[in-house]
């Protein structure tokens, strides 16, 4: 598979009037950031080679204190992954702080990541 997604949190509590996702998906639930890079290895490994984060609200990532940043950062010390075209060790420093203060789709769209070929 080229392509795979990677579920890191679902449910909501923002109960906005249009939506029905806390009443069908419950409450917003997070997993663990161990979880989720032992999970992001084994998707590389069966052959993956681009990896997206999903969640009702990506946003809202929180699991014991942690925030969608600190997941983003565990994520990125897999050595075979890269974003876009490059490395992550060839990147500049980033401000994984300011990463998870973007829009939901804005993270999606840097959480996407992609193995080495």
């Amino acid at each position: 598979k080229v392509s795979s997604f990677l579920t890191i949190q679902e449910g909501c509590d923002k109960f906005c009037k249009f939506c029905v996702v806390p009443y069908t998906r419950g409450a917003e639930f997070s997993r663990s950031i161990n979880e989720l890079v032992t999970e992001a290895k084994q998707l590389v490994d069966n052959g993956s080679k681009e990896i997206t984060l999903l969640g009702q609200n990506v946003n809202a990532y929180n699991y014991k204190e942690k925030k969608l940043s600190d997941l983003i950062f565990e994520i990125s010390k897999i050595k075979e992954l890269k974003i876009g075209d490059k490395i992550f060790e060839e990147l500049p420093q980033i401000d994984f702080g300011r990463i998870a203060a973007q829009s939901a789709k804005q993270v999606i769209s840097s959480s996407c990541l992609a193995a080495r070929n």
